[in-house]
């Protein structure tokens, strides 16, 4: 019985998270995003040249998600969230804008995740890691990620979640 109930709140899950990506992107940088694949991963790697990583915890569970962008497609959403062009994006505008689109997506995903749990959940302050093919690894062989992939304008981003209840 633990089983159904957790397949089903993982199905919830990946779907809040679909919804919370293409939504955030949609609203906040004016895209079209488009879900392209989504399977379980056995270790937890960025698959992008900036990634941003947020914790999420409460009574019923606890997890990560990270945000993974190539350094031009990071430049495309943070220039169209400031509104200005993609030569004008700094290093610093990428930081914030990769920091803030994770805290807007795991907020949104929060927030259904609190409704459906009738719980508070906490998100952690994102963290940003920059470099060209970064990896961190991190969880046990015990450990199952998914991995979203997402197309916008014909680039592909990812989001890596693990979440685990109890």
């Amino acid at each position: 019985m633990q089983t159904q109930s957790r397949n089903a709140l993982d199905a919830k899950l990946v779907h809040n998270l679909m919804d919370s990506v293409t939504d955030v992107l949609g609203i906040m940088a004016g895209t079209s995003v488009t879900l392209q694949d989504v399977k379980p991963v056995k270790s937890f790697k960025f698959k992008g040249d900036i990634s941003s990583v947020i914790g999420i915890s409460g009574e019923h569970g606890e997890g990560i998600f990270a945000l993974s962008f190539s350094e031009m497609l990071t430049k495309l959403m943070v220039s169209r969230l400031l509104g200005i062009s993609k030569e004008d994006v700094q290093r610093e505008d990428m930081i914030d804008g990769v920091g803030e689109l994770i805290n807007m997506i795991s907020g949104r995903t929060k927030v259904a995740l609190s409704q459906e749990d009738n719980t508070l959940y906490n998100l952690s302050l994102p963290s940003v890691v920059l470099g060209e093919g970064s990896e961190l690894e991190t969880g046990d062989a015990e450990t199952s990620y998914l991995l979203l992939s997402f197309d916008i304008e014909g680039e592909l981003f990812h989001l890596q979640v693990n979440f685990q209840t109890y």
